[in-house]
């Protein structure tokens, strides 16, 4: 296969779940060229990282004389697929699998179709390729933000987190963008720990440069925690528990859910971090419910 389309929508945490795939494509397909059609401040990291080698704005025009030997598409609804003629997948929330999970195995089971015989290896392809190797000696990471207000686990919750890092001899960064400035304007930095910065809204390679060098990564419900997931980071990642099953971050990953974020105690998400670095991937323990 020469070239291929790839198409998905969304924001930053809508375009990591199909790293995997993207991976997986480029290993299946090594000499063909992958244009990805996405949100270009998003598909640019990919590009820089070689596993797409050209990104386009989803409603860019098509080039003229312009053809490609496959145009492969994910997509959260049958609605937005596209007209063209395609290979498209369509989550299904009743698969029982994670939206990353569900969109691996099936462009693994297309790859089958098309007669190559690599084997899907998951974990494999679910880190950003050119991760930094080696210890990690950068400051640990929170980021208190999300698309939603809903999302967000109470930033007092984040400071005492920080607070209790900072006394076991973590420095760190409160990592905040655009959607956060209520957030941020209650970050103080009279009131962060000692060694503790706020970085407001670094450019995304610089973003996941610093993640990739981070001991711990704490978040809610945000494209930042699956980026954080995507670098390799061991991640605590504070959920709604209707959103877990379906956009729970895949790698070193253990989610906090509750019924509501801010049913989630802060005593849970202190015993999660101490315990982040030795904990099984994706983990899930409930707020609510009791912590387990």
């Amino acid at each position: 296969m020469n070239s291929l389309l790839a198409i998905r929508l969304g924001g930053l945490g809508d375009l990591l779940v199909i790293l995997p795939s993207l991976n997986f494509l480029r290993r299946a397909f090594p000499g063909g060229r992958i244009v990805l059609r996405a949100r270009p401040e998003y598909g640019s990291l990919l590009r820089g990282r070689e596993v797409v080698d050209e990104v386009r704005p989803v409603d860019a025009p098509e080039r003229n004389a312009e053809t490609f030997d496959l145009r492969i598409g994910w997509f959260q609804k049958r609605s937005s697929v596209p007209d063209a003629a395609g290979r498209y997948f369509v989550f299904d929330p009743a698969a029982g699998s994670s939206v990353s999970r569900f969109f691996f195995d099936q462009t693994a089971a297309f790859v089958r179709e098309s007669g190559d015989r690599a084997v899907p290896d998951f974990d494999g392809c679910a880190r950003l390729p050119g991760a930094v190797s080696g210890l990690r000696t950068g400051p640990a990471v929170i980021h208190p933000g999300s698309g939603g207000r809903r999302k967000c686990w109470p930033p007092d919750r984040f400071l005492a987190v920080a607070a209790d890092l900072a006394r076991r001899g973590f420095a760190g960064r409160f990592v905040v963008g655009d959607a956060d400035a209520d957030i941020a304007a209650g970050l103080k930095p009279a009131h962060l720990p000692s060694g503790w910065e706020i970085l407001d809204s670094p450019p995304l390679p610089d973003l996941a440069a610093l993640l990739e060098s981070a001991p711990l990564y704490i978040g809610n419900d945000s494209g930042v925690t699956h980026l954080a997931a995507a670098c390799g980071t061991p991640v605590v990642a504070l959920f709604r528990s209707e959103f877990v099953a379906s956009w729970r971050p895949f790698g070193r990953t253990t989610v906090l859910a509750a019924d509501e974020v801010d049913g989630i105690p802060l005593e849970a998400a202190i015993s999660a971090v101490a315990a982040s670095c030795g904990r099984s991937p994706c983990a899930i323990i409930a707020g609510k419910q009791g912590v387990r």
